[in-house]
């Protein structure tokens, strides 16, 4: 493990550079037409369409912890 600056940069394997996080592919089967209009629509306003998927992604995870804080925080008030 190489450290620099006070962080870590990576896992050594081997004699190779350090890597980042692990990352996995997902796969998903649409409709040709659905991604060909969703392409279209990224490309008019100038987005990464990997990219928008990865946000859209991260927003419904958070979501999803907001609504477990929000809904425990009114439980707690409930009992109190």
């Amino acid at each position: 493990m190489y450290i620099g600056a006070h962080r870590t940069l990576g896992t050594l394997v081997g004699d190779e550079m350090p890597r980042g996080p692990a990352k996995s592919q997902f796969n998903i089967r649409i409709s040709k037409e659905l991604l060909d209009r969703y392409r279209e629509y990224c490309e008019r306003h100038g987005l990464d369409p990997h990219g928008q998927i990865v946000i859209f992604m991260k927003r419904v995870v958070d979501a999803e912890y907001d609504f477990q804080d929000k809904l425990w925080d009114a439980l707690r008030a409930e009992v109190q």
